[in-house]
């Protein structure tokens, strides 16, 4: 199976954007290639200290895969 990849409009701080821009060009990544790798890495940490999320904790707040 595919995975499908949703758009989300994300309002940011412009200083904090062009950080991120920085920092992306940094890594040699798109600066929404960089969003991605950071928000992977926040539900890595996440799940290392409370366990992974599960079909059953995504469909509590009304996730469901299409």
């Amino acid at each position: 199976m595919e995975n499908v990849l949703l758009k989300y409009t994300l309002r940011m701080d412009e200083e904090l954007v062009q950080k991120m821009k920085v920092i992306a060009e940094d890594e040699r990544r798109s600066l929404n290639r960089e969003f991605e790798y950071i928000i992977k890495l926040s539900v890595k940490h996440f799940e290392n200290k409370h366990g992974t999320i599960t079909k059953e904790d995504l469909a509590k707040i009304g996730f469901t895969k299409k």
